[in-house]
């Protein structure tokens, strides 16, 4: 996906970068430079150790190390978006 910028007239900057779409048992353990918005669209998992499941969102910080995995007796589907700028962290 080409990033995509958002300028707001206070000349802050959003910048939408990736986006996916997961269906899987899979954890994930790492800090990305962005933040990332996760939507759970079925089933459940835990964000660094809190339980989430279907129409609950999460999200990371950037440089922040997030751990985040599927409940393998349920195993969630979700999509992202990640995205960074001066008005993201506003």
């Amino acid at each position: 996906m080409p990033n995509m910028v958002v300028e707001h007239s206070n000349n802050k900057h959003l910048y939408f970068e990736e986006f996916g779409y997961v269906q899987s048992g899979s954890y994930y353990g790492k800090a990305r430079p962005g933040y990332r918005l996760h939507f759970v669209l079925n089933g459940s998992g835990y964000f660094n150790g809190i339980e989430v499941s279907t129409k609950n969102y999460f999200l990371s910080f950037p440089n922040s190390p997030d751990y985040y995995g599927t409940d393998f007796k349920n195993v969630w589907e979700y999509f992202w978006i990640s995205f960074s700028g001066s008005a993201a962290d506003e």
